[in-house]
């Protein structure tokens, strides 16, 4: 996946957005754990100011 290959380029950080990116909710799990095994701390942009999928996102990572 490409947030792997990112990671593991040495990024301190990676910025997923999904409110303009082709992201899925289900996916934040996986771009945790992708980021975390390469020393990488992924930020999350949801697409709402709304507390459920701020928890959503924290809930997966």
């Amino acid at each position: 996946m490409f947030s792997e290959v990112l990671a593991f380029c040495g990024l301190d950080f990676l910025i997923v957005d999904f409110e303009h990116g082709p992201f899925q909710i289900d996916q934040v799990h996986d771009y945790v754990n992708r980021c975390e095994n390469n020393s990488c701390t992924p930020i999350f942009r949801i697409p709402s100011n709304s507390d459920w999928m701020a928890l959503q996102v924290f809930d997966q990572g």
